[in-house]
């Protein structure tokens, strides 16, 4: 919504606010230019030298007035509201136009049980994670946050400290509650280096072995383990034990070792984990023995993606 208006008498004009910032149109530039081609904008020079546009109304037009909020604005506030209790909890300037605690609160307590869960894709200063512990505090409830922010600006300093400080209190702020603090805990993630199909399979970039065995039994059983939990605790790969069964990866993050017979589940390996006695699932970059084998020794292989050595 930031364009050239094109004016006859003072020519490309941009929509500049009265602090000398830029601005928008309200209108896109298409149907800007329909209307100054049909005579029906005005463009006026300030006191301060910015050019104002105004859309003219032919006498008897109809116009149409927009519905007022479904919130009462003494309840839900304004984003200046937001920024006024950010800047009490983190300083000045820390995020552009936070929403309001209690708006988020207002629609949580219209949308959600005592017990739920409250995703926010898109966490920015973390107003929600606030309004989530606030309502909490209210009502005796025991919601639930998870916020994701994907900008390393503000994940930390921004998203996870407000949080922090919600929960154990605001010294210099006006608000009582805020104060005192909130309650209640939460754990801080980051997300490990990407693990791409694509250059696994070219052998572009490979994952160490506990972040791959750490993916691998997430995406086989939906278990979630940390990779520092994940290390290989003998010659045959053994990383992790669930009650029924055993996980393995026979796997190296080199080309070489890849491409070696080392790689492959053979024989000696696949009988020293049948002798341990527990079903078995295996990964590795292939086997030189059958399912139909593996089946009676209650061994399931998982073949690893790649392009090179075997069947490559």
């Amino acid at each position: 919504m930031y364009y050239p208006a094109e004016s006859t008498e003072f020519g490309h004009v941009y929509p500049i606010r009265p602090d000398g910032s830029d601005g928008r149109w309200r209108i896109s530039e298409g149907s800007m230019h329909q209307l100054i081609n049909s005579g029906l904008v005005e463009f006026e020079e300030q006191t301060d030298g910015r050019i104002e546009a105004y859309r003219i109304y032919p006498a008897g037009t109809e116009t149409f007035t927009a519905y007022p909020s479904v919130f009462d604005p003494e309840i839900v506030k304004t984003t200046a509201h937001g920024s006024r209790m950010l800047k009490d909890i983190l300083g000045p300037n820390k995020f552009p136009y936070p929403k309001p605690v209690q708006l988020l609160k207002e629609i949580l307590s219209l949308c959600t049980k005592k017990d739920d869960l409250i995703l926010d894709s898109f966490a920015g200063s973390a107003t929600t994670a606030h309004a989530v512990l606030a309502l909490n505090k209210e009502d005796g409830g025991n919601r639930q946050f998870i916020m994701v922010e994907c900008e390393d600006k503000f994940a930390d300093p921004v998203t996870a400290e407000r949080v922090r400080r919600v929960i154990r209190g605001v010294p210099n702020t006006k608000d009582s509650q805020l104060k005192e603090g909130l309650g209640g805990s939460f754990a801080y993630c980051t997300l490990g280096k990407p693990i791409d199909v694509d250059s696994l399979l070219k052998g572009d970039s490979l994952p160490s072995f506990a972040d791959l065995a750490s993916y691998l039994l997430h995406t086989a059983t939906g278990i979630s383990a940390s990779a520092q939990d994940l290390q290989s605790s003998d010659d045959d790969g053994h990383f992790y034990s669930s009650e029924k069964q055993d996980y393995y990866l026979i796997y190296e993050p080199s080309l070489e070792f890849l491409r070696d017979g080392e790689a492959a589940l053979n024989l000696e390996r696949a009988e020293r984990i049948r002798e341990k006695g527990r079903p078995a699932v295996i990964f590795a970059a292939a086997t030189y023995i059958s399912q139909s084998v593996l089946s009676k020794w209650h061994i399931t292989f998982c073949q690893l993606p790649y392009e090179l050595g075997f069947g490559g």
